[in-house]
């Protein structure tokens, strides 16, 4: 815009912060910003049934989201959440028994009936 006679134009001082990057670029950023959380849950079963009960909850928590976004296969979850060894020192009197009870029927329409028996 041209200034007004007798009046001066005063310049505005600014500059771009960041832009975005477009492309693969970007989402090689973005995966490396954004760490995959499933990076540190274990899938060793020998590992997991030696867990006491708050950390079997918290392992449950981990491998939940991982299995919703097919990260971590149906059949793995299922073949450590059906041992007899990763339930042996759960019960309704502790309150993780029920709450991981409760979590896993949330999680049961994202199986296949094939699986769930």
């Amino acid at each position: 815009m041209t200034p007004r006679p007798g009046k001066v134009e005063v310049p505005i001082a600014g500059e771009v912060i960041s832009r975005r990057p477009k492309g693969a670029a970007s989402r090689a950023h973005y995966k490396a910003t954004h760490k995959d959380e499933g990076e540190d849950v274990s899938r060793d079963l020998q590992k997991i049934v030696r867990l006491d009960g708050p950390a079997k909850i918290n392992w449950l928590c981990k491998a939940l989201p991982l299995l919703r976004r097919r990260s971590m296969t149906a059949a793995q979850f299922l073949d450590i959440v059906c041992n007899q060894r990763f339930a042996a020192n759960i019960d309704d009197v502790m309150p993780w028994g029920t709450q991981m009870i409760s979590m896993l029927r949330r999680e049961l329409d994202d199986l296949q009936p094939q699986q769930v028996r």
